[in-house]
């Protein structure tokens, strides 16, 4: 039998002593005895470092152990339960205040975390978190950096199935990871996919729409032209409806349709006179593909009087309170009739060069096809339904797009290019306007029909310096005859048709000199309360964030991605975002606590050895 180490009979002779001063009692005379002189005998052994007498002595009382003190049913349990709930609270103590493993479930900020991402979050960037409450001991708002990335819990946030557990034992909130753009005091706007604002003292931040960490990532300021939306009933019988529209979770706006056709639209901004002045929103429109059938079809638009095209790009633009004959939309609920914002749709045709880019382009969610459809990721369970669009000629597997280059997607989220001949790299017009049309979700719900004629993808256009934009690239050049062209049919409809408003570039609110335009940001922008911070997510066409629950409140700020650890790639290590200091005084501190607690743990465990342990018990 191999010869036990001093430390390995120490171990025997602790545990046989905590069941002596648990059962001696159950021990005849002479067995307790024996049982007292051996553990006695066995200390001493240690103390004189005897290796060998050590050895038989532990054996020996191992033995004695296994047949006068056999565990009971009760104890096994409770040796365990009393193991398992200290480990518990000290993993968690240590996950909610120093660091923790995330895995990222979602595609919200891809492509900096992507789905299936494991991470390290640190819990010291920003203060020192109060374990299971959100709030702090200490907070230090200047730690915390705009354009970094961020964990915050979901504590009173408009969030769909917000609590969690830790460990499936101890109840929390779901975390969610996300980026932060804005501070308390900040105003800010919005235009050709980035972020123009000033702080609170009027300083330019011009780290929004310059920060390298931003590159090929945009943001839209919402996620759909009316938000969220809530219909209630009237107590005059003469009113169907008043419906108040919702952004970044607070009320903007508010609709009243009477049934006589009168309409009452009200912005709850009295500084802005119109909806699409709201931070921005006016600069962006929704976008799809549509075949020239489907324009005559499901458009008022005569393609007749349009340039010939491949295909047709549709952009729904400049949302509106309506001043007559208002859409309205069932509720979920089937009894209050929701109203639907004024919208105004245009019509750019494209050529085959403006096709090319929108495939160089692509951008997708990781989706799975399975025997020919398709259907976006999901980590437990792919869910395929009747609205999955059909991939006839794919193999299965899951894949995704970004920057127009295709990925398979193997095991453990680890990447691989296809290869040029791939059936995803399809040329045809179709196959660019599928995986356009059915977006980040991967949902034929989103093609155009005659059901659904005023749902769009997820998909965004917009101007930059004169260049239209989609998926975050310059799709038609300033200067290209197709959109000089649009653009001069845009002014005549606005000068032909009234209350026309065209979807042209509006340009950057900055001076002729090249300065930020306070006076416009603070007129138009939108400013974040105190104590309230704005966190989006880098993939904004499919992402859960502000724009839809709100500004996150400072006592939610949980701390911030520490370093990639799988899948390998370029992406392991730091992640995208700006350096977060290593010496604060809240990681200080939490480290020194814990060198603290290390260094008394083992000190005790020195004494300890280092004097007898066994003590004889009064009978």
């Amino acid at each position: 039998m191999k010869l036990y180490s001093l430390r390995h009979s120490r171990r025997v002779m602790h545990h046989v002593f905590a069941l002596y001063k648990r059962k001696w009692k159950k021990l005849s005379p002479s067995e307790l005895d024996a049982l007292e002189n051996d553990l006695e005998r066995l200390d001493k052994a240690i103390m004189k470092s005897d290796r060998n007498s050590a050895n038989e002595l532990a054996q020996k009382l191992e033995t004695f152990a296994r047949d006068h003190f056999k565990k009971t049913l009760f104890d096994h349990f409770f040796e365990f339960a009393a193991a398992l709930a200290f480990a518990l609270v000290v993993a968690t103590i240590i996950r909610q205040t120093w660091f923790e493993p995330y895995k990222i479930p979602t595609g919200s900020m891809r492509p900096t975390i992507k789905e299936g991402d494991y991470m390290v979050v640190s819990k010291t960037d920003f203060g020192i978190n109060i374990p299971m409450k959100p709030d702090h001991f200490y907070f230090d708002p200047d730690r915390v950096l705009r354009t970094g990335i961020i964990t915050f819990t979901v504590e009173d946030l408009d969030v769909p199935f917000p609590d969690t557990t830790y460990f499936g034992i101890f109840p929390s909130k779901k975390r969610y990871v996300k980026r932060l753009m804005a501070k308390p005091g900040d105003i800010l706007y919005f235009y050709g996919g980035k972020i123009y604002g000033i702080d609170k003292d009027g300083r330019d931040l011009t780290e929004l729409r310059n920060s390298p960490h931003l590159k090929k990532i945009d943001h839209i300021p919402f996620i759909s032209f009316e938000g969220n939306t809530t219909a209630e009933k009237s107590k005059n019988r003469h009113i169907i409806s008043t419906t108040t529209f919702h952004q970044m979770n607070h009320p903007i706006a508010n609709l009243t349709v009477w049934k006589n056709g009168k309409v009452e639209g009200k912005l709850l901004n009295d500084s802005i006179t119109s909806y699409g002045d709201l931070w921005g929103f006016k600069n962006y429109a929704t976008a799809r593909l549509l075949t020239k059938k489907q324009v005559t079809d499901l458009t008022d638009f005569d393609v007749e009087h349009l340039e010939d095209g491949l295909l047709y790009l549709e952009l729904r633009h400049s949302p509106s309170l309506p001043t007559s004959s208002p859409i309205l939309r069932q509720s979920k609920s089937g009894d209050v009739p929701h109203a639907m914002l004024k919208t105004h749709t245009t019509i750019i045709p494209l050529q085959q060069r403006h096709l090319d880019a929108i495939k160089n382009n692509f951008y997708t969610s990781r989706f799975v096809i399975k025997n020919g459809h398709a259907t976006q990721y999901n980590a437990n369970n792919p869910k395929f339904s009747t609205f999955s669009p059909t991939f006839t000629n794919v193999p299965d597997g899951c894949y995704e797009f970004y920057y127009g280059t295709g990925y398979s997607v193997g095991f453990g989220g680890i990447v691989k290019p296809l290869t040029p001949d791939h059936p995803l790299y399809d040329n045809a017009p179709n196959a660019i306007q599928k995986i356009f049309n059915t977006g980040m979700d991967m949902l034929t719900f989103y093609e155009p029909s005659e059901l659904y004629p005023n749902i769009f993808p997820s998909r965004y256009a917009y101007f930059r310096d004169g260049d239209l934009y989609l998926m975050g690239a310059a799709v038609i050049n300033k200067g290209d005859t197709t959109l000089e062209t649009f653009l001069q049919r845009e002014n005549d409809r606005k000068v032909n048709e009234k209350g026309y408003s065209p979807f042209c570039d509006y340009g950057p609110p900055l001076k002729d000199d090249g300065m930020i335009d306070e006076a416009f940001i603070k007129a138009f922008g939108i400013e974040m309360p105190e104590k309230m911070y704005l966190a989006l997510g880098d993939n904004h066409a499919q992402s859960g964030d502000s724009r839809e629950f709100g500004f996150v409140p400072e006592k939610n700020l949980r701390g911030a991605p520490l370093i990639m650890v799988w899948p390998p790639g370029d992406r392991l290590g730091t992640p995208n975002q700006p350096h977060y200091p290593w010496f604060t005084v809240s990681r200080i501190t939490i480290w020194s606590i814990a060198i603290f607690i290390g260094i008394v743990c083992y000190i005790i465990y020195r004494t300890r050895i280092r004097k007898p342990h066994f003590k004889k018990l009064s009978h």
